[in-house]
């Protein structure tokens, strides 16, 4: 189809303007990078005090079902398996975060195999596979890191139940000094909680920490054996 050069300049005024609002959208770049604001020097331990932390308002179906669970039910950690999100967030292990063109990594220092990965820049989250961290998409809202996460692997627990794959977290994460950084979450879920669970925690820097290697099998002692049946290591340790 031929077009005339009122249609063309059109054409190209418009592919101009959208490589523009494209650019000037973009977080990604390494200039841009090194601007926002510093959570990547040392590492970040939680400031922990147990009577800031909101204990999660359950649904009456959650609770029948919290009380019919097996007492020496083990949880995923002792099972080595992920915690999954929120969990990730609560053992009070320090974290260290990475950023890189388009995403923001974070490792929890618990386990090696513990990473988070955060999707910037994106608008939406497509169709996403389940994950034990879910999917993830960050913007900044000024200096606050503002991140949205959804498909959370079923068996992520949460309140000490399977949540079903129905958890939904929107974080809200700043600096609030130097070396302090608040993070603010809200984490829903209409088959287990009763109302958005939200709740505040504080961290504190450690400019000279260094993530240290560790793994969860290492010295697990209930290894299926080579056939794949249950096995308990029962000889003592050396």
């Amino acid at each position: 189809m031929r077009r005339t050069t009122a249609q063309v300049g059109a054409l190209l005024l418009a592919t101009m303007l959208a490589a523009a609002a494209a650019a000037a959208t973009r977080t990604d770049g390494w200039a841009t990078i090194a601007g926002w604001p510093d959570f990547t020097t040392g590492m970040w331990a939680e400031n922990y005090d147990p009577k800031s932390m909101p204990k999660p308002v359950l649904t009456a179906q959650a609770q029948l079902q919290l009380q019919q669970k097996p007492k020496a039910a083990e949880g995923n950690g002792a099972r080595c398996k992920p915690l999954g999100m929120p969990g990730m967030m609560m053992p009070g292990y320090p974290m260290a975060f990475f950023f890189t063109k388009g995403a923001l990594f974070i490792m929890s220092d618990m386990d090696d195999l513990l990473i988070r990965h955060v999707f910037l820049g994106r608008q939406d989250h497509g169709d996403p596979d389940p994950a034990w961290n879910g999917h993830s998409i960050a913007h900044w809202d000024g200096a606050t890191l503002v991140v949205d996460t959804v498909a959370i692997n079923p068996e992520a627990p949460l309140a000490g139940l399977p949540s079903g794959g129905h958890t939904h977290i929107v974080e809200h994460i700043r600096l609030t000094g130097p070396d302090q950084l608040e993070w603010r979450s809200v984490v829903s879920n209409p088959d287990i909680l009763a109302q958005p669970w939200a709740f505040t925690k504080t961290y504190v820097r450690h400019r000279d920490w260094e993530l240290q290697e560790a793994s969860c099998v290492e010295g697990n002692r209930d290894e299926p054996d080579a056939t794949g049946n249950a096995h308990v290591d029962l000889t003592p340790p050396k």
